[in-house]
């Protein structure tokens, strides 16, 4: 069973994207922000935009946390 957190709505990628990828690619163990033990899923959608599932597994269910589309090019920081 999945469960989804408010924040995984944050970047407007709709549910059934965040499904097909967690249904179609394994995933890979991930320590989210707050130091959580995480799953992440990196994959394409049945649109063909690449996104990014986080969740965390709760035993019997998982808790989709953060989905949204995934840019492979590293982040730049600003500085002001």
């Amino acid at each position: 069973m999945v469960r989804w957190a408010t924040s995984a709505d944050n970047h407007n990628v709709p549910n059934e994207c965040a499904e097909h990828v967690m249904a179609n690619v394994a995933p890979e163990t991930y320590s989210t922000a707050i130091g959580e033990d995480g799953l992440r899923r990196i994959g394409f959608d049945q649109t063909g935009r690449l996104i990014e599932v986080i969740s965390i597994d709760l035993g019997e269910e998982e808790l989709v946390i953060h989905v949204m589309p995934y840019n492979p090019q590293p982040r730049t920081r600003r500085t002001s």
